[in-house]
């Protein structure tokens, strides 16, 4: 089968499972509508700037 989608330099291959409060899945469902991107994208940029607080 042929790779579809766009081509990319930053392509995301690894998964992680997280489990989650009823509310915390809220929450992070209200943030990706407010912000009009993926639930996936909310975590990554939370993770980024916790990181670069911690430098």
């Amino acid at each position: 089968m042929a790779k579809m989608g766009r081509p990319t330099t930053d392509p995301h291959t690894h998964g992680f499972l997280i489990k989650f409060t009823e509310s915390d899945r809220q929450l992070l469902d209200e943030l990706a509508s407010k912000q009009n991107t993926s639930k996936s994208d909310i975590l990554r940029t939370a993770l980024r700037e916790y990181g670069d607080k911690l430098k």
